[in-house]
Formats: C-alpha cells, sequence, structure tokens
C-alpha cells in the first residue's frame, strides 16, 4: 500500500497546482520541446539517410561493385542502428533507477508521504468494532 499514498499525495498536489500560470508555462515548454526534438529528429534522419546515399553513390564511383556497395552500406547502417538501440536502452534503465535513487532524498515531501502511507495503511487493515 505504500504507492496509494503517493498517489493520493500526488494528485492533490496537481490539483492545487493546476491553476498556476507557471505550471501552464511549463507544461507548454515541455510539449514545445517535445515537438521540436521530433521534429528535429526527422530532419537528422534525413541527413543520415542522405549521407548513406552519397556514400553508396562515391563507393560506386570508386568502381566497387553495386552489390558490394550495397552490402557496405547496409552494414553500417544496421552497426549504426544497433549502437543506437544498445544506448537508447541503457538511458532508459538509468532512468527506470532514478525514481529508486531519489527515494532516499525526499524532505518533507518524504515525510507526508510516509504518514500518508501510515495512515492508509492503517484504515485498510485495522477493523473497529463498534459496540451500541
Amino acid at each position: 500500500m505504500p504507492s496509494l499514498g503517493k498517489l493520493i499525495g500526488i494528485v492533490s498536489m496537481g490539483k492545487a497546482f493546476s491553476t498556476l500560470p507557471l505550471l501552464h508555462r511549463l507544461l507548454s515548454g515541455i510539449v514545445t520541446l517535445a515537438i521540436l526534438g521530433v521534429i528535429t529528429a526527422m530532419m537528422l534522419g534525413a541527413l543520415l539517410v542522405g549521407g548513406m546515399y552519397l556514400f553508396y553513390r562515391m563507393l560506386l564511383e570508386h568502381g566497387l561493385e553495386q552489390s558490394a556497395a550495397l552490402l557496405m552500406v547496409g552494414g553500417i547502417s544496421v552497426l549504426v542502428t544497433l549502437i543506437l538501440a544498445a544506448v537508447t536502452a541503457a538511458y532508459a534503465r538509468r532512468l527506470m533507477d532514478l525514481p529508486r535513487q531519489i527515494a532516499g532524498h525526499g524532505g518533507i515531501a518524504s515525510k507526508f508521504t510516509g504518514i500518508a502511507d501510515s495512515f492508509v495503511e492503517g484504515l485498510l487493515t485495522h477493523k473497529v468494532e463498534r459496540k451500541d
């Protein structure tokens, strides 16, 4: 049940902060950053495709056969893709470990969630018998 207290705290903080203009600016900035990141990734992808095509044409101009040039460019493309996938997986693993690292550095928020977790756990586990 410890996550229930955290969820309750996050929801209550979200309702309190949702009316602040600073939060709206932050969220719009994050969305803008995400859109610019996608556009940048698309442009870099187009540049990589163009570069690979130029490399292929250069290999053909220097006398390499078409199948050998295609095999070389394809091998380089696969190698670059595998390296990028490995870097992405390592970064995703680091992000998944981040909440565990931050959990010990809470301050007031961690004390609040500890109190809320204890309250919810006590509320759900202890049965009170009433005498009428």
